[in-house]
């Protein structure tokens, strides 16, 4: 019994050493479609965790895949690689994140393109044949929301990140989150959103009851 569990111990440490821990965050689309890392590419999951393995920090997804509707929402390019499961967002926790994943996504010789988008970097892969490349983008250059809109969800980010415990905003657990979901909504729609944020946290509505909701909202 115990070459048993000596030999599963070994495996499961090999399997951790080979491919290297498991993602934070969450792939799943924000417009509440229940998609998620299921469909991602499986080759592109691979590389990645690969690409996880050489840096000195694990990954945080941010955004993983997104349907049409959801691409739309968070103001993505129709050409995102997000659709088609080969594309993903990553929070940024110290500048030096940045360096590395540029240099080893630029000799992985599988990744097509890294951007520094300011809160998050953007990594993905393409079919087109095209060299890699590394691009710093503006704030407002990538996502369709002009500097009026972004003031006003700041205000509404802010209300409802403080809606949370000290310890969750600490964590920086549902900034990610709240952000992108706000980003697609009408002025009118916040107050109904952060109800539904106040509802889950509170417990008095479940998560698939809080994105039936969240969904009926667009």
């Amino acid at each position: 019994m115990n070459n048993i569990i000596l030999r599963l111990s070994i495996a499961l440490l090999t399997i951790i050493l080979v491919y290297g821990k498991e993602f934070n965050g969450d792939f799943k689309c924000l417009c509440g479609c229940g998609r998620s890392k299921e469909f991602m590419d499986q080759k592109f999951l691979d590389e990645l965790k690969k690409l996880q393995k050489k840096c000195s920090f694990n990954f945080h997804i941010t955004s993983g895949y997104r349907c049409e509707t959801g691409n739309k929402q968070v103001g993505g390019s129709h050409k995102s690689r997000h659709t088609h499961g080969m594309g993903v967002d990553l929070r940024i926790f110290e500048p030096d994140n940045i360096k590395e994943i540029n240099r080893y996504a630029s000799e992985s010789n599988y990744f097509s393109a890294v951007y520094d988008e300011g809160d998050h970097i953007h990594i993905d892969r393409r079919e087109d044949g095209k060299p890699y490349e590394f691009k710093i983008l503006k704030k407002n250059q990538h996502h369709k929301r002009d500097i009026h809109r972004d003031n006003r969800d700041s205000n509404l980010l802010e209300s409802l990140i403080a809606d949370f415990d000290d310890k969750i905003r600490k964590k920086n657990l549902v900034y990610q989150e709240i952000k992108q979901d706000i980003s697609s909504l009408k002025l009118k729609e916040h107050n109904k959103l952060k109800k539904l944020y106040s509802l889950k946290r509170k417990g008095k509505i479940t998560e698939e009851q809080f994105r039936n909701k969240r969904y009926n909202l667009n």
